[in-house]
């Protein structure tokens, strides 16, 4: 049964796709995910057609491109629909247009292509240092990419697949049975049907968090498979072992998408490591015994400079700013 949420969100990605395709800088991967994206339920070209009725961009559109290409693009699912005012004529007129650009910009070889699965449109995402970021994929499933992240989706009408090149991201999953989301990350990969979790990847390996729903963790090098819960974790090394984690790392794991750190007996070397991941202060600690020191409390990502004052006032540590602007940490 569609929910309120699934029908946000399906009126979400639809204002998103109108926009894109009204952006002088879309892409030809963009107008084949449209028509890949709006072929995959009547929710999408309810959402579809209702953003075009309220923006008035697509009435009296020629169709006629949609006569020869909708068996192939949307076998079974598109048909009139005369208890709905505006119908099919909004809905034809808008799959059209795409059709036309995409046949126009790369030629019907690769409109096919994309229409009968044979190969996946693949999308790119990436933010930049102390940058976050959210994007709606082509099923109405939304990542949000924290610092320094970038990410590959690959889409059609059989796959959902998401490649984790570096970074962290969390995924808020559509639910849908037919098609797993998966989510690859070097040794390892995510499975899930629809759900929400975070997927850290390190140097070290790869932590994966469970906020709601299921996910199976599995590694590529071994046979070995997590299933993990709502607030269960897991932690895949460089190796392919896995390991779990407690729900109180869960906590700390999240923190960044409500702007914080948390820090739970922290080690000062790994609270610089996260400062890093955010702030240019090249905060660098040489001492072990200072590395080694331990900090607890919860601290605003965009207010870092506090973070080094209060490690002055917490903690028998003082913190130099170098001729080169490094912060270096070192025992008082």
């Amino acid at each position: 049964m569609t929910t309120q949420v699934d029908n946000n969100k399906a009126l979400n990605a639809a204002s998103t796709w109108f926009a894109r395709l009204m952006a002088d800088d879309v892409s030809e991967a963009e107008r084949a995910g449209f028509i890949i994206w709006l072929s995959e339920s009547e929710a999408h070209k309810t959402a579809y057609e209702d953003i075009c009725v309220t923006w008035g961009e697509v009435d009296g559109l020629d169709t006629s491109v949609l006569e020869t290409l909708s068996a192939k693009a949307l076998p079974q699912t598109l048909h009139a629909n005369n208890d709905r005012k505006t119908g099919f004529k909004w809905l034809a007129s808008s799959l059209a247009a795409a059709a036309v650009l995409i046949v126009a910009f790369v030629g019907m070889p690769m409109l096919n292509t994309v229409l009968g699965e044979q190969s996946p449109v693949e999308y790119a995402y990436t933010t930049g240092h102390g940058e976050t970021r959210t994007v709606t994929l082509a099923d109405g499933s939304e990542i949000t990419l924290n610092t320094d992240t970038s990410v590959r989706a690959m889409f059609n009408q059989g796959t959902r697949k998401v490649i984790l090149e570096r970074g962290e991201a969390f995924f808020d999953v559509v639910r849908d049975e037919t098609r797993p989301f998966t989510v690859g990350f070097g040794g390892g990969r995510v499975t899930v049907l629809g759900t929400r979790f975070n997927v850290y990847r390190q140097e070290a390996g790869t932590q994966v968090f469970v906020e709601h729903g299921r996910v199976e963790v599995s590694g590529l090098a071994t046979p070995n498979t997590l299933i993990l819960a709502v607030d269960q974790g897991a932690n895949l090394d460089v190796n392919g072992e896995l390991s779990t984690e407690n729900a109180f790392v869960l906590e700390q794991a999240i923190a960044w998408k409500n702007g914080n750190f948390v820090f739970r007996d922290t080690k000062l070397s790994d609270m610089a490591t996260q400062i890093n991941r955010y702030a240019r202060l090249d905060v660098i600690i040489e001492d072990e015994a200072v590395k080694n020191l331990e900090i607890s409390g919860t601290f605003a990502i965009n207010r870092i400079p506090e973070i080094l004052t209060t490690l002055e006032l917490a903690m028998p540590v003082d913190v130099e700013v170098q001729s080169d602007g490094k912060h270096l940490i070192v025992a008082r």
